[in-house]
């Protein structure tokens, strides 16, 4: 394991040295969301698990669309992240275009997560 998560260091470093500096930013914002999501609210690889039919993927969506919709605010935009919502209205908490696309990117790394574990040897659902 510390091998592996050695290889993967030494890959987001030679990543890191390539981006432009408000991407690495922006990459950062969202493993910060996402560290917020585990710790604080719980959303760890065993709940994230349990989402097998695209919700967090369509949540991504629904925080994108979100995001858009504060640069260019419209009905038809706030009805496409109505739709794209997977759970409860009352559990999307829309901000600011920034913060919206930060939410969007941690759902992203967790639902891409979620599909790179499952598509490990054994594991159950994609």
């Amino acid at each position: 394991m510390a091998a592996m998560t050695d290889d993967i260091t030494a890959d987001i470093l030679g990543l890191a040295v390539q981006l432009p500096e408000a991407d690495l930013q922006a990459l950062l914002l969202i493993g910060r969301e996402r560290v917020r999501q585990i710790n604080a609210e719980g959303y760890d690889t065993d709940h994230d698990d349990e989402h097998q039919k695209g919700e967090l993927a369509l949540a991504a969506a629904a925080f994108a669309v979100d995001a858009a919709n504060r640069s260019a605010s419209s009905a038809r935009t706030r009805q496409i992240a109505d739709d794209l919502w997977p759970w409860s209205p009352c559990d999307r908490k829309p901000a600011d275009a920034q913060r919206n696309m930060e939410k969007a990117g941690a759902c992203g790394v967790a639902e891409l997560a979620r599909i790179i574990r499952a598509s490990k040897p054994g594991a159950i659902g994609v």
